[in-house]
């Protein structure tokens, strides 16, 4: 008898009260997660949950709480045995964004959607909920059969949160949130060609100019020529202070240059009783003369001041991948496969020689138990958060039959999805040695990702990307994607987490 059989005997039986139970276990997670998220959406209601406390709550979760979420289970659950496991949920991961993007191009090809919302649509796809909702399933999940209680709680939240880290990555890191931010770019002006084309007309103007003779005087040696201006203008300066309009004045002078053979008298000056007359190539190379060491003393203060030094070079190219949750994966996994370092914070029996605290515990081990008692709150915040966005969505405009592209996507991603999720880790745990399959907890965590509706973190970059003016058809048509995803997810997860209980563990 195959191990799948003896789990499913194990856990239900065979008749229908055991198929109830497996159900009734599959929806009671689903109801704790409910109450919560209930909560959130409530409070946010009441007004004491507001965006901006919102966000807050956000930035703590993902700054302090995860990150000891993170290294208190994945120090515990890991080995030099087990990075295989590791690799498998990266790839997984990677396996399920292609999906899902494909999806979102499906969606997007193939139904009505805002014309306005092309890569939001694809960001929905790809990017799913692998963070409270994975993290508070399995954590309750892992208390009954087939599972191992805590220790497979720990590898369950650990799994969740590798996950988790690797869409992060992508999405933040990658240039994931440009897809969101792509539907926001409006074109922007050519300011160069609005300053410099304000010229043309008196360089035109200037050009079809009668020439003017000059007289002897002024070509008498010694002789000075001045450069009359208007009445009640000031002297203009050169360079300009303003940056911003050295292209005009340099594609004038410019102009200036190109007309070898012509004296070309100022529009003003010329109405004046006296005109005086300039030798353009002289005054060209006399302005370049002069302003071109200033330029160039500036230019070369402007290069030092805004050349960055090689550490900081180094520091911008690296930065955008260190955030604590993934610092925290990362020195997490060095701890779990050095035996030394393990054993300052759990007990192994890799290395026994490791002196005790005075509790006999691991000299360290209060850190893990400071991660054990708050990491917890990151699924309960993750839920309170999840309710109350989702009491805020709003729909004010969607194109016509738009809720055909919600039951498509919903569709695709809860049901064609989880298909998907479910022959590639069964086939994989069947036909390769990545996976064991007495790592039940394992199979649970890549089967359950891969029917997650999308991550609510979508709807706060598309409000923060989002104009103040406009008719918000990007965060409606997101918002209505939600709803029909959510909705659906209480029937989909249940019946797939039921499938899996019975079927494939």
């Amino acid at each position: 008898m195959s191990v799948a059989s003896n789990s499913t005997l194990a856990l239900a039986g065979t008749d229908d009260a055991g198929v109830g139970e497996v159900i009734w276990t599959s929806f009671k997670p689903i109801l704790k997660m409910a109450a919560v998220a209930g909560g959130g959406a409530l409070f946010a209601r009441m007004g004491i949950l507001t965006p901006e406390a919102s966000k807050s709550n956000a930035a703590l979760l993902m700054n302090f709480f995860l990150p000891l979420l993170i290294f208190s289970t994945v120090v515990p659950s890991f080995d030099s045995d087990s990075m295989t496991s590791v690799l498998v949920i990266i790839l997984t991961g990677i396996l399920y964004q292609v999906m899902g993007l494909v999806i979102g191009g499906v969606v997007k090809f193939c139904c009505p959607t805002p014309t306005t919302w092309r890569g939001g649509v694809l960001a929905a796809g790809a990017f799913s909920n692998w963070g409270d909702l994975v993290i508070a399933y399995t954590a309750t999940l892992a208390k009954s059969r087939p599972f191992n209680g805590d220790m497979d709680a720990n590898r369950g939240v650990a799994y969740s949160s590798i996950f988790m880290v690797s869409q992060l990555v992508v999405l933040f890191n990658l240039g994931g949130v440009n897809l969101v931010q792509m539907d926001f770019k409006k074109k922007v002006p050519d300011l160069e060609f609005e300053m410099i084309d304000p010229v043309r007309p008196l360089s035109l103007a200037r050009t079809h100019s009668t020439p003017v003779v000059p007289d002897e005087s002024s070509l008498k040696p010694g002789h000075t020529s001045e450069i009359s201006f208007p009445s009640g203008s000031t002297t203009p300066e050169w360079p300009p202070k303003d940056g911003s309009h050295s292209r005009s004045i340099s594609a004038s002078s410019w102009d200036l240059a190109g007309r070898d053979n012509h004296a070309i008298p100022d529009p003003v000056a010329a109405s004046t009783p006296r005109t005086t007359t300039l030798d353009t190539n002289k005054i060209s190379r006399l302005l370049s003369m002069k302003c071109g060491k200033k330029d160039s003393k500036k230019e070369k203060k402007q290069v030092d001041f805004d050349s960055p030094s090689k550490l900081r070079r180094f520091w911008n190219a690296v930065s955008p991948f260190i955030s604590p949750p993934g610092v925290s994966l990362v020195i997490a996994l060095i701890v779990a496969n050095v035996p030394p370092l393990k054993a300052l914070f759990v007990t192994t029996d890799d290395f026994l020689s490791m002196p005790t605290a005075p509790d006999s515990r691991p000299p360290l081990d209060v850190i893990m138990e400071i991660g054990k008692f708050a990491g917890p709150l990151v699924p309960i915040m993750g839920l309170t958060m999840l309710g109350a966005a989702m009491s805020r969505l709003t729909i004010k405009s969607l194109p016509k039959g738009f809720w055909s592209t919600v039951s498509v996507m919903s569709v695709l991603k809860l049901v064609v999805g989880p298909i998907i999720g479910v022959v590639w880790t069964t086939q994989m745990t069947k036909h390769t040695s990545l996976i064991d399959p007495d790592d039940k907890m394992l199979q649970f965590v890549m089967i359950l990702s891969s029917g997650v509706p999308t991550a609510t973190s979508m709807i706060y970059m598309t409000t923060m990307y989002a104009p103040t003016e406009g008719d918000g058809a990007e965060l409606s048509a997101l918002s209505a994607c939600l709803l029909g995803q959510y909705a659906l997810m209480l029937v989909s997860l249940t019946a797939l987490v039921s499938y899996t209980l019975l079927e494939v563990l």
